[in-house]
């Protein structure tokens, strides 16, 4: 089956797509769209790439991923990591923009998270580390804007919110940490959906940049 599937071979003639060192991608060659689930050990991932694309490493039974030093990746897609089982550490490079909907969802073994120096990451989305169970390093980078519904849902590991105290960080929504190693990590949304209505329901405007009760900073929402 599929599972064994080792490389993908693209008529050099096709209009759409190509293949290299049996990765599949589009014709320019700067969107990964498939990695054979049938490769093992580590990969690194080409520094021309700009997009990993939906499920690209979907399953993997990659132990490694790694990213050339000038890589110029601006997005990992829906599932792009979904499942991938041997999967224990990556480092997302500085040139991620955003990490989509369940991008690594039931990685179960991942126990650390790496973003490199200067990096732009401004949205976590939908499920992006959801059922991560094993996962305890993270820290996100002061660049976060938001944290979307379910982001951390059922990181049992997690102890802290991996959001630093200089994060321009301005959401958290919808049980983004619920079922974490902390149940009081549960409380995050709800904390700052109060806080952010806070002059509806309490008559008061929250002043920018403080935090609120859990040390979250907050801004005006515009």
């Amino acid at each position: 089956g599929l599972n064994e599937l080792k490389a993908f071979t693209v008529d050099e003639n096709n209009r759409y797509y190509s293949a290299r060192e049996g990765l599949l991608y589009d014709k320019e060659g700067t969107k990964l769209i498939a990695v054979p689930a049938g490769i093992t050990g580590s990969l690194t991932v080409d520094e021309d790439v700009k997009a990993i694309g939906v499920g690209a490493f979907e399953n993997t039974a990659l132990s490694e991923i790694n990213f050339e030093d000038n890589c110029n990746v601006l997005t990992f897609g829906y599932r792009a990591f979904f499942g991938a089982k041997n999967l224990t550490e990556i480092t997302i490079p500085a040139s991620v923009l955003s990490i989509d909907y369940y991008a690594f969802a039931n990685c179960e073994n991942l126990v650390t998270v790496n973003f490199e120096p200067e990096s732009n990451l401004t949205g976590l989305y939908e499920g992006a580390f959801y059922g991560c169970k094993s996962l305890q390093n993270i820290m996100l980078p002061d660049s976060i804007v938001e944290i979307s519904d379910f982001c951390f849902y059922g990181c049992m590991s997690l102890t802290k919110l991996p959001v630093p105290a200089t994060a321009e960080l301005r959401g958290i929504y919808s049980y983004a940490c619920q079922r974490c190693k902390n149940h009081r990590l549960g409380y995050y949304h709800y904390c700052c959906r109060r806080y952010h209505n806070a002059t509806n329901s309490r008559g008061y405007q929250p002043r920018t940049g403080s935090r609120c009760t859990y040390g979250i900073r907050h801004q005006q929402d515009r």
